[in-house]
């Protein structure tokens, strides 16, 4: 044990990242605290739908209600829409720039789009990126979207 501790007392790295292990909040959560989690989770669905109820009496919709729209428009796997399927035999190459600054809800878009499309050489997907570039945090872009692609 003692030469076990030596030997990771020589990565400074890790002995920070131990030390971060001792300060996160607990494992679990009290009763009052999952009521609270479950309180705020039912707030978001409401404010959510109050949002989407103001900007259909404004005309308006925001970026990501841009990028639900589109998927919801695309249908599933299995329930692909007639938009959908239409698209899969127009749609030949996808070019995305700034891939670095994708959201959740692009990178799902991306998904359906190029679903089941690269069987043969006449369908292509070209991802424009730089990590270190990131700067739409605001906008919901997930860099390790990126990473994971």
């Amino acid at each position: 044990m003692q030469s076990l501790l030596i030997q990771l007392g020589e990565h400074g790295k890790l002995l920070k990242q131990l030390v971060e292990v001792r300060r996160l909040p607990p494992a679990s959560y009290t009763d009052m605290e999952w009521q609270v989690a479950s309180a705020l989770c039912e707030l978001l669905v409401l404010a959510d739908a109050q949002l989407r109820l103001l900007f259909a009496k404004r005309n308006r919709i925001d970026f990501a209600g841009i990028a639900q729209a589109a998927i919801r428009a695309l249908g599933d796997e299995q329930n692909p829409t007639d938009l959908a399927l239409q698209l899969d035999y127009r749609i030949k190459h996808i070019l995305v720039d700034e891939y670095q600054d994708i959201s959740i809800n692009q990178y799902m878009l991306l998904q359906q789009l190029t679903r089941g499309r690269f069987s043969d050489e006449t369908n292509t997907l070209f991802l424009v990126s730089d990590p270190m570039q990131s700067i739409y945090r605001f906008r919901e872009a997930e860099v390790g979207l990126f990473l994971n692609t």
